[in-house]
């Protein structure tokens, strides 16, 4: 269940990830008219909103493989981890 303040803070998260998007967006457009679109500025609104929409999938991705590894590297650590404890245990008894 949320709370009042964590509320607030779900809110305020969103609107900074949409004030970011929104920049990103406007942004984009303005390089794509004054660059590529100089012809046909109507096209760089449209492909403004595509590149964004491909870049925030694109840094999902990115996090998602960054935590695939970290979770593959935790899972090397527990099993050498644990094959220490159990070594060491054993050594001990054999003492």
């Amino acid at each position: 269940m949320v709370t009042g303040g964590e509320a607030g803070v779900i809110e305020t998260a969103i609107s900074v990830i949409l004030s970011i998007y929104n920049w990103l967006t406007n942004t984009l457009e303005g390089f794509l008219s004054d660059t590529l679109f100089k012809a046909r500025p109507d096209l760089a609104d449209q492909f403004g909103n595509a590149i964004t929409n491909m870049v925030g999938f694109t840094a999902i991705y990115l996090l998602l493989v960054a935590f695939e590894a970290v979770k593959k590297i935790l899972g090397y650590i527990l099993a050498i981890g644990w094959i220490l404890i159990i070594v060491a245990m054993a050594l001990t008894l054999m003492t």
